[in-house]
């Protein structure tokens, strides 16, 4: 229950607690570089603590009247049931920045992939690559409606998966080819579950997604062509690309 937590304040340079709040295990894993199984873990533990909260409340209630065993599935602000607490915690924002799991999951870099070599087979001398696909699919699934949600800077999901998307840096040829496809398949993802994000202004730069993506050197041209096919229209009604500062 600390690790993670602990990694992603050192990871953002504050505090471990901060307003009276530390990390949230599912934010944390979420924000961290770390192996899917982690984040599935740390979304079991939420899970097992808000139906053991919620049953005791019912419990508690039921001593107390003869209400129906519907009322008893829920409390105040719990779920009885593990597909309601699942969507509770894909609802669940943090104090730093207002964030869903969601928007911690589109800012890793590499669109969220996670990849290691490791030693494998007597005696260790080998060495395999493990690649896992981000975190952005799974917590898709638990809340479909966060990636329409903003955080404390106006910005979607979408923004923020373009942001780190634009942090794809590698000397390696072939790496950097693979972080990019990384991106643009949650970046894809993303305007699938809404296609609406595509008309909406990053809240940070005030542009549109294909801008955003533009103002970097290091972003993939087939990036900003398709964030630019999906509403071509948006050239002719925003402002000029010439203008903007490329980073």
């Amino acid at each position: 229950r600390i690790i993670l937590p602990a990694a992603a304040a050192a990871q953002t340079h504050e505090p471990l607690f901060k307003q009276g709040e530390p990390w949230s295990m599912v934010h944390a894993s979420c924000f961290v570089k770390c192996p899917l199984l982690m984040v599935r873990f740390a979304i079991h533990k939420a899970v097992s603590s808000l139906c053991a909260s919620s049953f005791s409340f019912s419990s508690s209630s039921s001593s107390n009247n003869s209400s129906s065993s519907s009322s008893r599935r829920k409390n105040i602000g719990g779920c009885y049931d593990k597909s309601a607490a699942l969507a509770k915690i894909g609802a669940t924002r943090d104090l730093r920045l207002n964030r869903l799991p969601l928007h911690y999951a589109a800012s890793r870099p590499e669109g969220g992939a996670y990849s290691i070599r490791v030693s494998v087979g007597p005696p260790l001398q080998e060495m395999e690559e493990i690649h896992e696909e981000s975190p952005i699919y799974e917590i898709l699934s638990l809340c479909p409606g966060a990636v329409g949600a903003i955080d404390a800077n106006l910005q979607l999901p979408l923004h923020i998966a373009i942001d780190a998307h634009k942090k794809c840096h590698h000397s390696n040829t072939y790496n950097r080819t693979n972080m990019q496809s990384s991106s643009l398949r949650a970046i894809q993802a993303l305007l699938e579950e809404h296609p609406e994000s595509i008309e909406r202004r990053d809240g940070k730069t005030m542009l549109y997604p294909f801008q955003q993506a533009a103002t970097s050197r290091s972003s993939s041209i087939d990036v900003i062509f398709f964030l630019l096919q999906q509403r071509p229209t948006l050239v002719t009604t925003s402002n000029s690309i010439t203008s903007m500062k490329v980073e």
